[in-house]
């Protein structure tokens, strides 16, 4: 999973990602470690939140509202991290990590298990070992104790209130729906936004998220097209299913995160303003289905104070418009 904090962009292993969630509001604990800035209440579970940029011997960030909590587990043990944006999981083999070279000054190497390489750059990874491991000695203990206290009674005294509130409904929200089952009977659903509307795309039928890279227009197609793109080395067609929503079509350039789908054997690639979170629902029993068979549109779920509705990707890529004639 890559991700942007303090204008780098990281990596850590996605398995080991229980939850992505908008910034909740944290528990201070006073006299706490340079890193621990915090705990939540994370599905009846109390786990600390540590401050990235200590685990890189960096002065303490300040965090806004518009952040996103990650939920890390290694081991057993379990920590959050604060992060400005989650940028999409990308499917990576072994041999695109290479081992740490000599230590960068912003990244110390402990703090770090290697570098990934991909097409568009190489991103430092975290070491997930020294992230959960609170009683290690912190980069940031050079630091002195007035500073470090300091720094952390700030990090989270800046809201305004109304952002105070906002926090607040998050961390009951994140509380509440973990305690009241354990994802038993659930499905997990990524939020995405199109044209101001929210939807819920079934997990089960995405391969991957990726950033919009270079896409490269594809001659005879129709405009529900937007071309094709390099992923690795595999040529994925990007699609706008905006009219096919009922939405306005998307104007060019087209930017976003891109959700990677495998259709009849070719990826396929659906173009979106916005991903955010992943939920778990109950399963959809109220398909809408089309004159020609099953539809794509799942039904709807009420999540928070927004009503999403959720897509059946697959379905939705067999309609006509989305099928590109290869005859002259």
């Amino acid at each position: 999973m890559l991700f942007h904090f303090q204008g780098a962009r990281l990596a850590v292993e996605a398995s080991a990602v229980l939850e992505v969630a908008l910034l909740p509001e944290l528990v201070g604990l006073g006299e706490a470690g340079d890193r621990l800035v915090g705990v939540v209440n994370f599905r009846g579970r109390i786990v600390p939140v540590i401050d990235l940029a200590r685990s890189f011997g960096q002065a303490g960030s300040l965090p806004v509202v518009t952040d996103t909590l990650l939920v890390i587990e290694h081991e057993s043990a379990a920590v959050g991290i604060v992060v400005q944006k989650v940028l999409g999981v990308e499917e990576v083999f072994p041999e695109q990590v290479a081992p740490l070279p000599e230590q960068d000054e912003r990244f110390p190497a402990r703090a770090l298990s290697g570098l990934l390489r991909l097409a568009d750059g190489i991103v430092p990874v975290l070491n997930l070992g020294q992230l959960t491991a609170l009683d290690a000695e912190d980069p940031g203990s050079g630091l002195s104790e007035s500073a470090s206290a300091a720094s952390s009674a700030s990090l989270w005294t800046h809201f305004a209130p109304a952002e105070e509130i906002v926090l607040k409904e998050r961390a009951d929200a994140l509380a509440l729906r973990t305690e009241s089952s354990e994802r038993e009977g659930l499905a997990p659903f990524a939020l995405a936004r199109l044209g101001g509307e929210w939807f819920g795309i079934a997990l089960g039928s995405v391969r991957e998220f990726a950033p919009m890279r270079e896409v490269a227009r594809v001659p005879c197609c129709p405009p529900t097209v937007l071309g094709q793109m390099n992923l690795r080395g595999d040529m994925v067609t990007v699609l706008d299913v905006s009219q096919a929503l009922g939405l306005a079509a998307r104007e060019a350039p087209v930017e976003g995160p891109v959700v990677v789908v495998d259709g009849d054997g070719h990826p396929a690639g659906i173009a979106v303003d916005e991903l955010q979170e992943v939920v778990f629902l109950p399963p959809p029993n109220t398909r809408v289905d089309g004159a020609e068979g099953p539809g794509h549109l799942l039904g709807a779920a009420q999540c928070g104070d927004r009503m999403l509705t959720l897509l059946d990707l697959p379905a939705l890529l067999k309609q006509p418009q989305f099928v590109v004639n290869e005859e002259p």
